[in-house]
């Protein structure tokens, strides 16, 4: 048979509704005075044991991730299928990335011909002349990256076959600083170089 409650008893927020069973005098009580006129505020108690502490700040989650997130807090990780693999980036609606150097070349002496996806590490304190780039022709996106390895300033160039631009402007193009690093990017057809000189 259920039991009739009757009417909800309201207690006046200045008694204390819980006290300590070893100690009558350690109380629990709610001050509501701060709620607005009118307004009923609900408190659920979860299905687990927990402590309330003085901490009046924001606090960090706790418990399942969901969304994007996997695993539980405090340290979730990101789910699998919220990953985004970068594919492709595009300057101009040419792509550029991805741009995976293959191999690594050292140049000390005379002119180098690069293949695609090389770095070519310089030394223009030696007897280097230049470097020169690969067609752009059938290689959009892909590259040559060109580094300094001296703390000189002395320049070298950087060159293209067929009449290829770089950057609109025909080759060479030079380097000239301590430790520099260009990209070299194909459009297709020619070439672009990044930073910008």
């Amino acid at each position: 048979m259920a039991r009739d409650l009757g009417s909800p008893r309201v207690h006046v927020d200045l008694l204390p509704l819980v006290g300590g069973s070893d100690d009558s005098s350690k109380q629990v009580r709610f001050e509501v005075d701060g709620l607005t006129t009118g307004t009923t505020r609900v408190v659920t108690v979860p299905d687990a044991d927990i402590t309330l502490d003085g901490n009046t700040g924001s606090r960090p989650p706790n418990g399942a991730a969901g969304g994007d997130l996997d695993n539980t807090y405090p340290n979730p990780t990101i789910a699998a299928s919220a990953a985004l693999a970068i594919t492709s980036l595009s300057v101009g609606g040419v792509p550029v990335l991805p741009y995976v150097v293959t191999a690594v070349q050292t140049l000390d002496a005379g002119d180098y011909s690069a293949a695609i996806g090389e770095l070519v590490r310089v030394d223009p304190t030696a007897a280097v002349d230049s470097v020169i780039l690969p067609t752009a022709v059938g290689n959009t996106g892909n590259g040559v990256t060109v580094k300094v390895t001296a703390n000189s300033a002395t320049s070298f160039d950087v060159e293209t076959v067929s009449a290829q631009t770089i950057d609109g402007a025909a080759s060479p193009d030079s380097i000239a600083i301590a430790y520099g690093v260009a990209t070299y990017v194909s459009d297709g057809a020619n070439w672009m170089r990044f930073p910008k000189a």
